[in-house]
């Protein structure tokens, strides 16, 4: 009884104290580097010259001064710039609120995937201060957000391995994140992946013919991304 006092103790310290504290000031060193106002980068500018210089409509083809970035990612960097003004701080406020969802998701991860809790909270430190994820939390590009939507994707994956396989959901999910971040189409192969084999283990011939249905629309949708905006 005597010698699981002090680890009872220890967890608490780690769960209830250590992990808040590092998530805390890893969001506070985002926002203090965003608020520093640092000139923007070159690819930066050019970036944020389509923002100024587009049509909304014309994000979802390519982009100019050898920029690429997803239709939405623009469209939601323009329409804070319209909000708030074309300053560095309006530029950068989608990252940021990016960089800041980023650690309230990978933390939701880590703590299902990691039982050992000094693991996890060594985990989570890295993760939060990594320089990285700081530079790319408070600059004008589309990176930081590609890791949310990564992030968001796997605890999706996490959450739907639990419960029967929602199809309307996962088309509707699917269709609309590649146009948020294009490497989200890797993590939705690794998700379709998943959600095949759970079904064929389970051998749910239904579900498995919804699986491979949605895993047909988000081929569709691929192909029409692929003809609009990358060719």
């Amino acid at each position: 009884m005597n010698s699981t006092a002090p680890q009872k103790v220890i967890h608490l310290l780690i769960t209830r104290v250590f992990i808040p504290a590092v998530l805390i000031i890893g969001a506070t060193a985002r926002i203090f580097t965003w608020w520093q106002n640092r000139s923007l980068l070159i690819d930066e500018a050019n970036l944020a010259r389509n923002f100024c210089e587009k049509r909304w409509s014309e994000f979802f083809s390519p982009l100019s001064y050898d920029q690429f970035a997803p239709p939405l990612f623009s469209v939601t960097c323009k329409l804070v710039t319209r909000i708030f003004g074309n300053t560095e701080f309006s530029l950068r406020a989608f990252p940021l609120l990016c960089g800041l969802m980023s650690l309230l998701l990978f933390f939701h991860i880590a703590r299902q995937l990691i039982s050992n809790n000094w693991i996890l909270l060594i985990t989570v430190w890295i993760f939060s201060f990594s320089e990285m994820q700081l530079r790319y939390s408070t600059e004008c590009k589309q990176y930081i957000c590609d890791v949310t939507v990564a992030l968001f994707i796997v605890a999706y994956i996490i959450w739907q391995s639990k419960h029967d396989f929602n199809a309307r959901f996962a088309a509707i999910l699917g269709i609309v994140i590649p146009w948020l971040s294009m490497p989200a189409l890797f993590i939705l192969t690794g998700a379709g992946i998943v959600f095949l084999r759970n079904a064929w283990a389970a051998n749910d011939r239904r579900a498995i013919i919804r699986v491979s249905v949605v895993g047909a629309l988000w081929l569709l949708n691929f192909a029409i991304y692929y003809l609009i905006v990358i060719r």
